[in-house]
């Protein structure tokens, strides 16, 4: 069975892992998505690019995703990669599928050590950023589908 997992951006792997681990990402993102819609102020077309698979076109777009990225603890308050706390959400995954984990770990660790070394200010920016990077850090791993609630 073909599922997902929680990378770092609001994007998502399909990949063989247990339903209680696709339940519990799915019910985390449902649980913070109308706090961070209306946070940042997105709208109905800014969602739908997301859900379209589309990287964020406009600025609440982008900053949708940073809030994603920082209540999912991918990302600090001041925008840059928490390698720390993604390291510490992937635990989750590592009995779950341990091959799966370390593909993951790879990707978080060098999108983290890329995106920090970057001079991006702005956290909105860093969070596209920290996207492109695990979505081609990912297709080196075969995972081809990178959006949100696929599976």
């Amino acid at each position: 069975m073909q599922y997902l997992l929680i990378i770092p951006c609001i994007f998502v792997f399909t990949y063989a892992v247990s339903d209680q681990f696709v339940k519990e990402v799915k019910s985390k993102i449902v649980e913070i998505a109308s706090d961070c819609i209306s946070e940042v102020g997105a709208s109905n077309e800014d969602v739908l690019e997301l859900l379209s698979k589309k990287l964020p076109s406009t600025r609440e777009g982008k900053c949708l995703v940073s809030c994603f990225q920082k209540k999912f603890g991918f990302q600090d308050e001041n925008g840059k990669p928490d390698q720390e706390r993604t390291l510490a959400l992937l635990e989750s995954l590592h009995d779950d599928d341990p091959v799966m984990y370390n593909n993951v770990l790879q990707i978080a660790l060098t999108c983290s050590s890329e995106v920090y070394k970057m001079e991006i200010a702005d956290h909105c920016d860093a969070a596209v950023a920290i996207c492109v990077c695990a979505i081609r850090e990912g297709q080196k791993f075969g995972l081809e589908d990178p959006f949100i609630l696929t599976g």
